[in-house]
């Protein structure tokens, strides 16, 4: 979990991730990296905790995660989970 982050978006990132693992694990790699550039959301998401991972990026980009942002990434990870037909 990350301390710069709320107790919320820590548990909708963990979500998101869950379902993103779920995605990776049924679908072609090249797939699931199309369908994480196919959305601005999705890729804004991979590309902030991504670089603020390998600490390429200052924490500060963290604060454009809101709950709002993050629920959207959740359900365009749910919708994505649905319309493949994958059962967790």
């Amino acid at each position: 979990m990350n301390n710069k982050l709320s107790k919320e978006q820590n548990e909708i990132i963990e979500k998101i991730d869950n379902n993103l693992t779920l995605l990776l694990r049924n679908m072609k790699y090249e797939d699931y990296l199309s369908f994480l550039k196919s959305n601005d959301y999705l890729e804004t998401y991979d590309d902030v905790l991504g670089y603020c991972e390998i600490n390429y990026l200052p924490d500060a980009f963290l604060s454009g995660l809101t709950v709002e942002f993050l629920n959207k990434v959740l359900n365009i990870t749910k919708d994505k989970i649905s319309e493949l037909n994958i059962k967790e």
